[in-house]
């Protein structure tokens, strides 16, 4: 699901209490993996 505000460009993927963030590049067919962390903490900072 994509994101809005400063996120904005990033997608979001739960896995069970993680959330991914994510960014893509569809010219190559790359998903970089922004960030890893608990579903509580992934928005802050």
């Amino acid at each position: 699901m994509p994101l809005a505000g400063n996120k904005a460009g990033l997608y979001k993927f739960r896995v069970g209490d993680y959330r991914l963030l994510c960014s893509r590049d569809d010219e190559e067919l790359h998903v970089l993996v922004v960030k890893v962390k608990h579903r509580r903490e992934v928005y802050r900072g």
